[in-house]
């Protein structure tokens, strides 16, 4: 049986985000462009392990990206 853990959060839901190297690439041209620079500046490549805490606007966590390298 699984136990709840968490019954209420006081904010939203970040998303997690998982990429291929293939498909990392595509996933940051469809992003906004400050997570765009971020991810470079990071040098976020979609490669296995690699992991990217994406702000928003205004710096805050918006969104979490995880590499799952080559497929």
């Amino acid at each position: 049986m699984s136990d709840v853990i968490l019954q209420n959060s006081d904010g939203p839901a970040i998303p997690i985000h998982a990429y291929a190297e293939s498909e990392a690439a595509a996933a940051l041209d469809a992003a906004p462009a400050f997570v765009k620079a971020f991810a470079a500046l990071s040098e976020f490549k979609g490669k296995a392990g690699q992991v990217l805490v994406a702000p928003d606007a205004e710096g805050a966590m918006a969104s979490v990206w995880f590499g799952l390298g080559a497929s």
